[in-house]
């Protein structure tokens, strides 16, 4: 029992000498503790006040002045098969934007229909005064119909398919401008 006494005694004396050797230890002076501020002091269009980036000039390497350069970029634009698939998508994405803003209107359809028809009267064998009697043997039958429309947007679904239309178009513009300016960038 001695024995657990003394490695109880052991343990005692180190942890007290560690207890002290920590409270002894310098702390670092790191100057006055910092203050949060409230989150009102923060204005949120600073975040974006950056300069805006125009994109480059469409024909940005004529300021260069080089006639050789000039013809180099223009058959590069000519011949290349991105310039016209991304202006094929510039026009598919502004078409989904219309077709998004013809929800804004009402829709007004139209139908009419004339039907003329030949009855094949046996008249041959009846006397005169009854043939006359008889009606002509052609028939015309009109019919026409006006139809107009309007989706009332209740839960935002029109507003939501017209924003992410122009975002659309908007991208596609922005990828036809960049797919340009990477052709002649790598031609000049």
């Amino acid at each position: 029992m001695s024995g657990r006494k003394n490695a109880l005694a052991g343990r005692l004396a180190s942890c007290c000498l560690t207890a002290l050797i920590a409270g002894c230890a310098v702390t670092p002076d790191l100057g006055p503790k910092p203050q949060l501020s409230s989150p009102d002091r923060y204005a949120t269009s600073r975040s974006f006040a950056g300069l805006i980036a125009d994109w480059p000039s469409d024909r940005w390497w004529e300021s260069y002045g080089d006639l050789q350069l000039n013809a180099l970029v223009a058959e590069a634009l000519a011949g290349s098969p991105t310039v016209p698939a991304t202006a094929a998508r510039v026009r598919q994405s502004e078409a989904a934007l219309r077709r998004a803003n013809s929800t804004r209107s009402p829709t007004i359809s139209g139908d009419g229909s004339i039907l003329a028809s030949h009855q094949d009267v046996e008249a041959e064998d009846l006397p005169a005064a009854i043939r006359d009697a008889l009606p002509d043997d052609v028939q015309t039958k009109a019919s026409a119909s006006l139809r107009i429309s309007y989706q009332l947007d209740f839960f935002g679904r029109n507003r939501a398919s017209i924003a992410a239309a122009t975002s659309s178009a908007e991208a596609a513009k922005a990828e036809a401008a960049a797919a340009r300016i990477e052709l002649s960038t790598a031609v000049a």
